[in-house]
C-alpha cells in the first residue's frame, strides 16, 4: 500500500508537471500573440504617420499654388492701372476701336471657351498641371502680343500714318482690355479653385480627424482587449495558486498519513515483539515433555496448543487472551496510541470550525483552511492524534 501511495504521488507530481508546462506553454504562445498585436499596432501606426506626411505635401503644393495665383492677381491689377491710363489718354476713336474690340471680344470668347475646355481637361489631370498650364498660356498670349506689336511697329512704320498709329494703339489697348478681362476671368478661376482647394483641405482635415477617432476607438478596443487578457491572466495566477495550495495540502495530508501509517506499524511490531518474548517466557517453563512453542508470530497461539496438558493449555489460551488484548486495544496502558487518531469511535467525518485549526506558515505564505471544502469534499476528517485532516473512509 505504500509503494502504491508513493506511485500515486509520483503519478500527481508528473502530471503537475505537465500541467505546468502546459501554462508555460500557453504563457509563450499568448506572448507571441501580445507581440504580433504590437507589432501590427506599429506598422498601423507608421501608415497613419506616413499618410500625414502624404497631407502635409499636399498642403504645402496648395499654398505654393496659392502663391503663384495670388502672384498673378497682383501682376493683373498692375495691368488693369496700365489699362486706365490708356484709356484716359486714348479717348479718340472709340467707336472703331469697339468694333475692333467686339471683334476681337468674339475671338476672345471662342478662346476663353476653348479654354475653359481645355481648362476641365487639366483639372481632371490635377491642380499643379494646371497651374502649369495656365503658366504656358500666358508666356503664349504674352508672346504673341509682343509679336503682333511688332507687326503693329512695321505696319506703322511702312505706312507713317498717325492714324494707322492711333488704330493701332487702340488695338493694343483694346488687346489689353481683353487681356485684362481674360485675367480677370483667370483670377475668378483662381478664386473658384481656391475654394475648391479649401473645401478639399476642410475635407481632408474631416477625414483626418474621423481616421484619429478610428484610430483612438480602436486603441481603446486593444486596451479592453489587453485589460481583459489581464484579469484572464490574473484569474489563471490565481488559480494556480489554489492549485499549488491544494498540492501542497495534498502533499502534508498525505505525508501525516504515512508518518501515522509508520507509527502504527511500529506499534504492532512492538506489541508482536512483545508477545513473542512472552512466549519465550512460557516456553522457559513448560515441564520436560512438552512441545515448544515455535518463536515464529505466523504460528499462532492456536498451534502451540497442540499436544498440551488441560492446564498448560489454559495457561497458554490466557497468553492468547492476553496477547489479542494486546493487538485490540494498542499498547494497553499507553496513553499515546489512545490519542494516535481514535477515528473509529467517530460514526461520520469530524469537521470543526477552521478557525480552530493551526495555520500552516511556509516561506513565502501562509496557509489556511476552507470552510468550503467541507462542502466540495465531504469525506475529509479532521484527526487530532495526527493534528491534521485525513479521508474518513481510507484512515
Amino acid at each position: 500500500a505504500g509503494r502504491q501511495e508513493a506511485g500515486r504521488q509520483e503519478d500527481g507530481r508528473q502530471e503537475a508537471g505537465r500541467q505546468e508546462d502546459g501554462r508555460h506553454e500557453a504563457g509563450r504562445q499568448e506572448e507571441g500573440r501580445q507581440i504580433a498585436g504590437r507589432q501590427e499596432a506599429g506598422r498601423q501606426e507608421d501608415g497613419r504617420q506616413e499618410a500625414g506626411r502624404q497631407e502635409d505635401g499636399r498642403h504645402e503644393a496648395g499654398r505654393q499654388i496659392g502663391r503663384q495665383i495670388a502672384g498673378r492677381q497682383e501682376a493683373g491689377r498692375h495691368e488693369a492701372g496700365r489699362q486706365e491710363e490708356g484709356r484716359q489718354e486714348e479717348g479718340r476713336h472709340e467707336a472703331g476701336r469697339q468694333e475692333e474690340g467686339r471683334q476681337i471680344a468674339g475671338r476672345q470668347i471662342a478662346g476663353r471657351q476653348e479654354a475653359g475646355r481645355q481648362e476641365a481637361g487639366r483639372q481632371e489631370d490635377g491642380r499643379h498641371e494646371a497651374g502649369r498650364q495656365i503658366g504656358r498660356q500666358i508666356a503664349g498670349r504674352q508672346e504673341a502680343g509682343r509679336q503682333e506689336a511688332g507687326r503693329q511697329e512695321e505696319g506703322r512704320q511702312e505706312g507713317g500714318r498717325h492714324e494707322a498709329g492711333r488704330q493701332e494703339e487702340g488695338r493694343q489697348i483694346a488687346g489689353r482690355q481683353e487681356e485684362g478681362r481674360q485675367i480677370a476671368g483667370r483670377q475668378e478661376d483662381g478664386r473658384q479653385i481656391a475654394g475648391r482647394q479649401e473645401e478639399g483641405r476642410q475635407e481632408a482635415g474631416r477625414q483626418e480627424e474621423g481616421r484619429q477617432i478610428a484610430g483612438r476607438q480602436e486603441e481603446s478596443r486593444h486596451e479592453a482587449g489587453r485589460q481583459e487578457e489581464g484579469r484572464h491572466e490574473a484569474g489563471r495566477q490565481e488559480e494556480g495558486r489554489h492549485e499549488a495550495g491544494r498540492r501542497e495540502d495534498g502533499k502534508q495530508i498525505a505525508g501525516r498519513k504515512e508518518a501515522g501509517r509508520q507509527e502504527e506499524g511500529r506499534q504492532i511490531t512492538g506489541r508482536h515483539e512483545a508477545g513473542r518474548q512472552e512466549e519465550g517466557r512460557q516456553e522457559e517453563h513448560h515441564p520436560p515433555g512438552l512441545q515448544a512453542i515455535p518463536k515464529d508470530s505466523d504460528a499462532g497461539p492456536s498451534q502451540s496448543r497442540q499436544g498440551l496438558p488441560g492446564g498448560s493449555q489454559g495457561q497458554t489460551e490466557g497468553v492468547q487472551t492476553e496477547e489479542a488484548g494486546t493487538e485490540q486495544g494498542g499498547t494497553g496502558g499507553n496513553t499515546e496510541g489512545e490519542e494516535v487518531d481514535m477515528i473509529m469511535t467517530f460514526k461520520k467525518p469530524n469537521q470543526p470550525d477552521p478557525k480552530a485549526l493551526q495555520k500552516q506558515v511556509l516561506k513565502d505564505r501562509t496557509l489556511t483552511f476552507q470552510k468550503a471544502w467541507y462542502e466540495k469534499h465531504p469525506w475529509l476528517h479532521v484527526s487530532k492524534g495526527t493534528d491534521g485532516v485525513l479521508c474518513f473512509h481510507c484512515s
